[in-house]
């Protein structure tokens, strides 16, 4: 099964759309799971509404970051552009903010990587499998968060922590 991933940046390109999670309260680019029926675009589409609250259409096609392991989805990454702003689901998402590129939050180490292609502006679909991502870095970041991976693993597994809505 595949996932997307989506970016939205500023106009002048000098920052990224990130969004905090409620199930895991990280910081990151919008994207989920291909639905039955749905094409990657469409996906990309529908998670951008539902955890930015944004009305958008994709620009282009980013990448497609090829998984090895069983705990990494291959995913669809697409720059998207704004129509219209709208709120986000209070089920998934605690707060959107638009960050510097140069002052981005502490970010899982692919997100960055992912950001730093989309930044290139390529007409080229990248094809890869992405450098920051892989078994030791994911051990490191289970030993220097337990906590969040926890969280992280209860939310895969369909039983998310602390989603209350204050």
């Amino acid at each position: 099964m595949s996932s997307v991933a989506a970016i939205i940046f500023s106009l002048d390109r000098k920052s990224v759309y990130l969004m905090k999670r409620r199930d895991v309260p990280v910081w990151v680019l919008p994207g989920g799971g291909i639905e039955e029926g749905e094409t990657p675009e469409e996906a990309a589409i529908r998670e951008v509404e539902e955890e930015l609250g944004f009305t958008t259409f994709i620009k282009r096609k980013v990448a497609f970051y090829q998984a090895k392991g069983k705990f990494i989805r291959p995913t669809h990454f697409y720059e998207c552009t704004v129509i219209k702003q709208g709120l986000p689901s209070p089920l998934e998402t605690i707060e959107v903010r638009l960050f510097p590129l140069d002052k981005l939050p502490p970010l899982i180490p692919v997100y960055k990587e992912w950001i730093e292609d989309a930044a290139k502006e390529s007409e080229d679909v990248l094809v890869k499998e992405p450098k920051s991502l892989n078994f030791f870095i994911a051990c490191k970041l289970v030993l220097q968060h337990p906590i969040l991976f926890f969280r992280f693993i209860c939310a895969r597994l369909g039983k998310p922590l602390n989603t209350k809505i204050k």
